[in-house]
């Protein structure tokens, strides 16, 4: 079998801040600009800490589970097991790329809540607080109006 493997991204940063929820993380990697300083002005950001090296590493191993789900799903069923794949990977060539994540927190009753913005997308993802009484008094309205329905309907 033969396959064409593109633009697998591998995370840049050893930080555990670097974590970017697969919700978001969706890009249009065609759209991608030529690297200019000025995209960056204002903005607190973060160069690449793992080396080139380790980051190749990363995205042979990305190469070799894309490999197994396509073996997986060229055998079909409901279970597969693999005992080995000789992949062999040709023209691999890599980019530096910075893809626009905004990353930021609050504090609410002395709870920390992230959340994180696609900068291209714009999809949001992250956690918020609930108020309970809100839920509570929501839950119990729709069942005086459910109920009200019911009653006269009858």
């Amino acid at each position: 079998m033969n396959g064409f493997v593109d633009d697998t991204l591998i995370k840049a940063s050893k930080q555990r801040s670097g974590f970017i929820p697969k919700q978001i993380a969706r890009w249009d990697l065609k759209a991608l600009q030529p690297f200019d300083s000025s995209f960056l002005a204002g903005f607190v950001t973060e160069k690449y800490t793992i080396p080139l090296k380790e980051g190749h590493i990363e995205s042979n191993k990305e190469a070799k589970r894309i490999a197994e789900r396509w073996a997986c799903r060229d055998i079909g069923g409901d279970t597969q097991r693999i005992s080995s794949i000789d992949m062999k990977l040709t023209d691999e060539t890599f980019k530096h790329i910075l893809l626009p994540v905004y990353v930021s927190a609050y504090n609410f009753k002395g709870k920390r809540y992230n959340f994180f913005v696609n900068g291209q997308t714009g999809v949001l993802h992250g956690s918020r607080p609930y108020s309970f009484w809100k839920i509570f008094f929501l839950v119990l309205a729709i069942l005086i109006v459910l109920g009200t329905i019911i009653y006269f309907a009858q």
